[in-house]
């Protein structure tokens, strides 16, 4: 017949717990285990480490023209991301600039191109800044001028600087 570990008493085995004691061995080593952990002083808190993010996540960040928000508590400066891009524009998009030119007015062909080329160089930024495990982008500057022997074709360039940002910050944006 096995013994309790705490009290040597004799028991069968569906009386002992797994660690072999009987029920009121077993309170007492509870209650005994809550009066010490109760005194013992508590160790700090390890700081919580966010998940980690993929490629896509990192891929959304934000992108901002200014160096600093109020908000945002800037960790680390990973180094600079750029982006260029040289847009040619066709002869059916020349020749109906050319016409609003004379007339005058808003050209949407080429809005809409200048749209797509700002586009792009913010993907391409995004792309470079998540390779770096980037939080953010800041102080991003777009430069735009003409390129080509007839200025045909458009120059674009981005440049901002790669940022992580403070896990506070982080959770709130």
């Amino acid at each position: 017949m096995p013994a309790c570990h705490g009290c040597h008493k004799q028991f069968n085995f569906p009386d002992l717990d797994a660690n072999w004691y009987c029920d009121a061995c077993a309170a007492e080593r509870a209650r005994i285990r809550r009066n010490l952990t109760a005194t013992m002083p508590s160790e700090p808190s390890k700081p919580k480490i966010p998940p980690p993010t993929t490629h896509q996540e990192r891929r959304k960040s934000i992108v901002m023209t200014t160096e600093t928000a109020l908000d945002i508590q800037i960790k680390r400066r990973l180094g600079i991301v750029t982006a260029e891009a040289v847009v040619g524009m066709n002869v059916f998009k020349d020749l109906m600039f050319e016409m609003r030119d004379l007339v005058g007015g808003r050209s949407k062909t080429q809005q809409n191109a200048m749209r797509d080329v700002r586009d792009e160089l913010f993907n391409r930024l995004k792309d470079d800044a998540a390779q770096m495990k980037a939080d953010m982008i800041v102080g991003v500057s777009l430069r735009f001028s003409d390129f080509g022997s007839r200025g045909n074709a458009i120059l674009a360039a981005a440049i901002g600087t790669a940022v992580q940002i403070e896990p506070a910050a982080k959770n709130e944006s």
